[in-house]
Protein backbone atom coordinates (compact mmCIF):
# COMPACT_ATOMS: atom_id res chain seq x y z
CA UNK A 1 0.00 0.00 0.00
CA UNK A 2 1.44 3.46 -1.10
CA UNK A 3 0.91 6.03 1.92
CA UNK A 4 0.69 9.76 0.90
CA UNK A 5 3.70 11.49 1.98
CA UNK A 6 4.38 14.53 3.38
CA UNK A 7 4.14 16.61 0.43
CA UNK A 8 0.48 15.61 -0.47
CA UNK A 9 -0.47 16.75 2.97
CA UNK A 10 0.91 20.32 2.34
CA UNK A 11 -0.75 20.09 -1.16
CA UNK A 12 -4.18 19.78 0.04
CA UNK A 13 -3.29 22.47 3.03
CA UNK A 14 -2.65 24.88 0.58
CA UNK A 15 -5.91 23.63 -1.46
CA UNK A 16 -7.88 24.29 1.73
CA UNK A 17 -7.01 27.61 2.47
CA UNK A 18 -6.82 28.50 -1.60
CA UNK A 19 -2.96 29.79 -1.07
CA UNK A 20 0.09 28.88 0.75
CA UNK A 21 -1.02 27.37 4.43
CA UNK A 22 0.36 29.09 7.08
CA UNK A 23 -0.72 28.15 10.80
CA UNK A 24 1.01 30.90 12.61
CA UNK A 25 -1.31 33.66 10.35
CA UNK A 26 -4.72 32.34 11.00
CA UNK A 27 -5.72 30.79 7.59
CA UNK A 28 -9.32 30.65 6.51
CA UNK A 29 -10.78 27.71 5.49
CA UNK A 30 -12.00 28.74 1.54
CA UNK A 31 -12.43 25.15 0.06
CA UNK A 32 -14.30 22.80 2.62
CA UNK A 33 -14.54 19.81 0.34
CA UNK A 34 -11.02 19.39 1.03
CA UNK A 35 -11.18 18.80 4.78
CA UNK A 36 -12.27 15.40 4.03
CA UNK A 37 -10.20 15.13 1.63
CA UNK A 38 -6.69 16.05 3.77
CA UNK A 39 -8.10 13.63 6.84
CA UNK A 40 -8.81 10.55 4.70
CA UNK A 41 -5.34 10.86 3.53
CA UNK A 42 -4.14 11.41 7.04
CA UNK A 43 -5.76 8.51 7.68
CA UNK A 44 -3.23 6.59 5.21
CA UNK A 45 -0.33 8.21 6.11
CA UNK A 46 2.52 6.87 8.77
CA UNK A 47 1.81 7.00 12.48
CA UNK A 48 4.06 10.18 13.07
CA UNK A 49 2.40 12.00 9.88
CA UNK A 50 -1.20 11.47 11.32
CA UNK A 51 0.21 12.73 14.64
CA UNK A 52 1.58 16.31 12.92
CA UNK A 53 -1.49 16.60 11.02
CA UNK A 54 -3.98 15.92 13.23
CA UNK A 55 -2.12 18.72 15.79
CA UNK A 56 -2.15 20.81 12.62
CA UNK A 57 -5.70 20.77 12.10
CA UNK A 58 -6.46 20.80 16.07
CA UNK A 59 -4.15 24.25 16.12
CA UNK A 60 -6.47 25.29 12.96
CA UNK A 61 -9.83 24.66 14.50
CA UNK A 62 -9.28 26.03 17.87
CA UNK A 63 -11.28 29.01 18.81
CA UNK A 64 -12.07 29.50 15.20
CA UNK A 65 -16.53 29.74 14.83
CA UNK A 66 -16.17 30.04 11.77
CA UNK A 67 -13.90 26.67 10.21
CA UNK A 68 -16.24 24.51 13.36
CA UNK A 69 -18.95 25.73 10.97
CA UNK A 70 -17.26 24.31 7.80
CA UNK A 71 -16.30 21.11 9.32
CA UNK A 72 -19.58 20.38 10.48
CA UNK A 73 -21.14 21.27 7.33
CA UNK A 74 -18.61 18.94 5.70
CA UNK A 75 -19.58 16.11 8.66
CA UNK A 76 -16.04 16.03 10.04
CA UNK A 77 -17.94 14.49 13.23
CA UNK A 78 -19.24 11.29 11.89
CA UNK A 79 -15.97 10.96 9.66
CA UNK A 80 -14.05 11.22 13.21
CA UNK A 81 -16.57 8.44 14.66
CA UNK A 82 -16.12 5.84 12.17
CA UNK A 83 -12.53 6.22 11.89
CA UNK A 84 -11.87 6.16 15.57
CA UNK A 85 -12.57 2.50 16.33
CA UNK A 86 -9.70 1.46 13.66
CA UNK A 87 -7.16 3.55 14.71
CA UNK A 88 -4.49 1.94 16.71
CA UNK A 89 -2.19 4.55 17.46
CA UNK A 90 -3.33 5.37 21.36
CA UNK A 91 -1.86 8.82 20.71
CA UNK A 92 -3.85 9.78 17.13
CA UNK A 93 -6.54 7.98 18.90
CA UNK A 94 -6.50 11.04 21.45
CA UNK A 95 -5.61 13.66 18.95
CA UNK A 96 -9.35 12.47 17.38
CA UNK A 97 -10.58 12.56 20.50
CA UNK A 98 -9.89 16.13 20.54
CA UNK A 99 -11.44 16.73 17.18
CA UNK A 100 -14.39 15.29 17.90
CA UNK A 101 -14.43 17.29 21.60
CA UNK A 102 -13.69 20.39 19.64
CA UNK A 103 -16.27 19.55 16.60
CA UNK A 104 -19.14 18.11 18.47
CA UNK A 105 -18.59 21.47 20.95
CA UNK A 106 -19.85 23.36 18.58
CA UNK A 107 -22.81 21.35 16.88
CA UNK A 108 -23.84 17.50 17.37
CA UNK A 109 -26.67 15.44 16.00
CA UNK A 110 -28.68 12.90 17.75
CA UNK A 111 -27.59 10.53 15.41
CA UNK A 112 -23.93 11.18 16.78
CA UNK A 113 -24.83 10.90 20.13
CA UNK A 114 -26.13 7.36 19.45
CA UNK A 115 -23.43 6.54 17.26
CA UNK A 116 -20.69 7.66 20.50
CA UNK A 117 -22.57 4.88 22.73
CA UNK A 118 -23.03 2.82 19.98
CA UNK A 119 -19.06 3.10 19.88
CA UNK A 120 -19.09 2.54 23.93
CA UNK A 121 -20.80 -0.35 23.35
CA UNK A 122 -18.37 -2.28 21.08
CA UNK A 123 -15.99 -4.52 21.79
CA UNK A 124 -13.10 -2.78 20.19
CA UNK A 125 -13.61 0.77 22.27
CA UNK A 126 -16.15 -0.65 24.90
CA UNK A 127 -13.26 -2.55 26.15
CA UNK A 128 -10.65 -0.50 26.52
CA UNK A 129 -10.83 1.99 29.54
CA UNK A 130 -8.75 4.51 28.13
CA UNK A 131 -11.33 4.59 25.08
CA UNK A 132 -14.84 4.97 26.82
CA UNK A 133 -13.13 7.45 28.97
CA UNK A 134 -11.79 9.47 26.23
CA UNK A 135 -15.54 9.51 24.35
CA UNK A 136 -17.32 10.21 28.26
CA UNK A 137 -14.63 13.24 28.48
CA UNK A 138 -15.97 14.55 25.54
CA UNK A 139 -19.28 14.07 26.02
CA UNK A 140 -18.92 16.14 29.58
CA UNK A 141 -17.22 19.06 27.70
CA UNK A 142 -19.80 18.92 24.71
CA UNK A 143 -22.18 19.45 27.35
CA UNK A 144 -20.49 22.24 28.75
CA UNK A 145 -19.25 24.21 25.71
CA UNK A 146 -20.51 27.82 26.00
CA UNK A 147 -21.30 28.96 22.47
CA UNK A 148 -22.78 32.07 21.42
CA UNK A 149 -25.85 32.55 21.80
CA UNK A 150 -26.88 34.21 18.68
CA UNK A 151 -24.39 32.74 15.70
CA UNK A 152 -25.19 33.69 12.01
CA UNK A 153 -23.14 32.37 9.26
CA UNK A 154 -24.01 33.99 5.81
CA UNK A 155 -22.95 31.85 2.69
CA UNK A 156 -22.56 34.97 0.46
CA UNK A 157 -23.23 38.21 -0.67
CA UNK A 158 -27.13 37.28 -1.40
CA UNK A 159 -27.37 36.05 2.37
CA UNK A 160 -26.98 39.39 3.20
CA UNK A 161 -29.75 41.06 1.25
CA UNK A 162 -32.03 38.33 2.20
CA UNK A 163 -31.66 39.18 5.76
CA UNK A 164 -32.02 43.07 5.03
CA UNK A 165 -34.66 42.79 3.22
CA UNK A 166 -37.12 40.21 4.61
Amino acid sequence: MVRPNAGLLITLLDMLVDGKFELKKSPVIRNEDVILLYLSALQKSSESMRNEGLNIFLHLLRDSMSKRVSCVRVGLFSFLLDWFPYEDNDSVVLKIGQLIQVTGGHSVSGKEIRKIFSLLRSEKVGTRQQYCLVFLTNISSMLNEKGPTAFFNFYGHDSVSFLAFN
